[in-house]
């Protein structure tokens, strides 16, 4: 429904056109400007655009900056492309963050596309600190002398 609503006053976004209007029998009924739908847009997508300090799991490194990186937050997992210029400066100089928890600062981005809809980017611009993960197996054995069976 918002989304037909939404195609429904798009012509408002061209120049020259300022106001939509709904009328019956000739008498206006309703009417929406264009100041009134750029304003509402503007609320809209402050309330969804959000800036948070965050430790993410990196779960896919993309080691060009025009790819974003799949992250995990515990939670859910998504892409996100880091714009911040010294982290990249860290990995051109071989600093490795194929594993490791970045703690990060996370921004979702909010713009419409051509018909209206929202379109939400997730976009890392300062990476904070990375506490690098070192993967070990656990121990399968107890320390007993030998290492004959499993710990009891």
């Amino acid at each position: 429904m918002q989304a037909q609503l939404r195609k429904t006053i798009e012509p408002l976004h061209v120049d020259g056109i300022e106001e939509f209007q709904t009328r019956q029998q000739g008498i206006i009924v309703e009417r929406v400007s264009k100041k009134d739908l750029l304003a509402a847009d503007e609320a809209e997508i402050e309330d969804l655009t959000k800036n948070e300090e965050i430790d993410l799991d990196i779960e896919k490194a993309a080691w060009r900056r025009n790819l974003a990186w799949h992250f995990s937050d515990g939670r859910t997992s998504f892409d996100a492309k880091i714009e911040d210029e010294q982290f990249w400066k860290s990995i051109e100089q071989g600093e490795a963050f194929a594993d490791g928890t970045p703690k990060s600062s996370l921004a979702d981005y909010c713009h419409r596309t051509r018909f209206g809809a929202l379109k939400v980017e997730r976009l890392i611009p300062t990476v904070i600190e990375v506490e690098h993960v070192r993967r070990r197996q656990a121990k399968l054995f107890g320390d007993e002398a030998g290492g004959a069976g499993p710990a009891s």
